[in-house]
């Protein structure tokens, strides 16, 4: 029994280590954070340790990152990981070095085209790790017109085409169906359930009558339910319940857990039959994966949606595009504490400010954050919170720079904003503590 570590997390974690018998650790944050690379590798000399990626974007037409495989691989040998992980999913449109970034985990069409590519980069990726890769099944806010398969044939065939193991994460495959109309746990039951390695649960949210898998709220009874059936049909497997946000008092995480450690212990040992499900490909005759991946990125992250809605369902592309500016929002907000403990005036007004401005081209949350600072600093209610944090972020990065986007600040920097009361200091290197005082 796993959990997602989160450094909100790590106080009750270390006081109670035995409510977990592993960890996952983010892969993105080791690899953007020295400080957070040397709490994971502290981490994983604690526990047994699962590496977990959300950026490598596996279903990119137009192939992967050279260099981020290659971190990811020395980073898992690094933190001496068990398995690696990521998502059957793009997060890119475009080359690497100059695509389109889509800030999310964006399902791909359930094409031949796409089990081809996804298949193809898995092969690859899991050719560079020194221990094995999994795939794992992600939720859609959209649905592509050119849909061929069920998510099963599609998820069946990637794996049989990768020969990677899959990480089966329950509630995404729940949210999917509830969402199409369809019955979970028969879907479940036409996964490949003999390559399951591994399994994610989260809480979820329905707005609207359309299921979000969220990461901030309690698991859902049925997801636990589909978890129980899982177990009837394999037998146990490694679970994580994965909690990004929200984080209630840990005395409910670990309450969780526990009912999720008894349905592990209760589980019936099974045999490992392989599936019998076939899944055919037809090569030829879908559009071109790469040029329909930039059109439907652009569709997802200009500041308008384009008129013919890229040829996706009108709702379904306003849903999308509301989730991706609420990412921004969400990931912004934390580099923002004074603001952020303001609550829904904040909220409300970045939702407002995000929707006019066109995504960064890298550092997204930081670029957003100062933006909204800026924002909130005309705010006479929010003014004084807001000129907080953006002195602290000023003492902290340089920029913009001429793409827009900002850098950690090496130089020590001492230093106040126009009108404002407030005077930084900051000592030389990226991770020197901001000190403020007032002005005398």
């Amino acid at each position: 029994m796993g959990i997602g570590y989160r450094p909100e997390l790590a106080g009750d974690l270390l006081s109670t280590p035995d409510v977990v018998d592993f960890v996952e650790v983010m892969a993105e944050s080791c690899l953007a954070s020295g400080p957070a690379h040397r709490e994971a590798v502290a981490v994983s000399r604690a526990w047994p340790t699962a590496l977990h990626g959300v950026k490598l974007s596996l279903g990119s037409a137009e192939g992967l990152d050279g260099k981020r495989v290659r971190s990811l691989a020395a980073l898992a040998s690094q933190l001496g990981a068990h398995v690696v992980s990521e998502h059957l999913s793009f997060t890119r449109a475009g080359p690497a070095a100059h695509g389109v970034e889509i800030g999310h985990l964006t399902a791909l069409p359930r094409t031949s085209a796409a089990v081809e590519t996804l298949a193809h980069n898995a092969r690859t990726v899991k050719a560079a790790l020194p221990v094995p890769f999994l795939v794992e099944n992600v939720a859609w806010t959209f649905r592509w017109p050119e849909d061929e398969l069920t998510e099963e044939q599609f998820i069946t065939a990637v794996v049989r085409n990768s020969g990677c193991g899959l990480l089966l994460d329950v509630g995404n495959l729940r949210a999917n169906a509830r969402n199409e109309g369809r019955d979970p746990f028969r879907v479940l039951e036409g996964y490949p359930l003999d390559a399951v390695a591994m399994v994610h649960v989260a809480g979820s949210v329905a707005e609207h009558g359309f299921v979000l898998d969220t990461h901030a709220h309690p698991v859902a009874s049925e997801t636990l339910s589909l978890l129980q059936h899982l177990f009837g049909l394999i037998g146990p497997r490694p679970v994580l319940l994965e909690r990004d946000h929200d984080f209630p008092p840990f005395s409910d995480l670990a309450a969780e857990l526990n009912t999720i450690r008894q349905l592990v212990e209760a589980a019936p040992a099974r045999p490992v039959v392989p599936s019998s499900v076939v899944t055919e490909l037809h090569g030829g005759g879908a559009p071109d994966l790469a040029a329909r991946q930039r059109e439907i990125a652009s569709a997802l992250t200009s500041v308008v949606a384009p008129a013919d809605h890229a040829g996706l369902d009108a709702a379904e592309l306003t849903r999308a595009r509301a989730i991706l500016f609420r990412k921004r929002l969400d990931e912004a907000l934390p580099l923002l504490p004074n603001l952020s403990a303001l609550g829904m005036p904040v909220r409300d007004l970045g939702m407002v400010t995000l929707t006019r401005m066109a995504r960064a081209r890298r550092a997204v949350a930081l670029a957003d954050a100062f933006a909204l600072a800026g924002v909130c600093r005309t705010h006479g209610p929010l003014a004084a919170a807001a000129e907080r944090d953006l002195l602290a972020l000023r003492a902290r990065f340089a920029g913009p720079d001429a793409d827009g986007t900002f850098r950690p600040r090496r130089m020590p920097f001492i230093g106040t904003l126009p009108g404002a009361a407030l005077w930084a200091v900051k000592g030389p290197g990226a991770q020197s503590r901001v000190y403020t005082m007032e002005k005398p």
